[in-house]
């Protein structure tokens, strides 16, 4: 059964990663994207004081990496971990399903707000 966002339980920023709760029916998920996972979607090194922001611009994305993997697992260990290797494997599976969001081959899933800054000319 798929998972969904459980509403009324609020993420958690921790130094781990970021906390959310996802729901099977009535039953509640506790589940955790780890620092390394949330850098890997950043696509660039981040603080702690950016998962939130990470995580908020790829929500969609990361709950439905959670609720694929919660339906492949044989054995549910709390929290139930996303890790990058889990990004990483459904991250191609995403990129087909949802729709293109520019005209390239393949649609990156980098957010616009979160893009590495351009570099300043230099002055000589």
């Amino acid at each position: 059964m798929p998972l969904a966002r459980a509403f009324g339980n609020p993420h958690l920023s921790t130094p781990s990663g970021v906390q959310f709760t996802m729901a099977d029916r009535s039953k509640l998920i506790r589940c955790l994207i780890t620092d390394l996972a949330l850098r890997k979607l950043a696509g660039r090194d981040i603080g702690i004081e950016d998962y939130e922001r990470i995580f908020l611009a790829y929500r969609e994305d990361i709950e439905l990496v959670a609720s694929r993997k919660y339906d492949a697992a044989s054995v549910l260990y709390v929290p139930f971990e996303i890790t990058t290797s889990d990004v990483v494997r459904y991250r191609l599976r995403l990129q087909r399903e949802r729709p293109r969001r520019t005209g390239f081959t393949t649609a990156p899933l980098a957010a616009p707000d979160i893009a590495r800054p351009t570099p300043e000319p230099r002055r000589g």
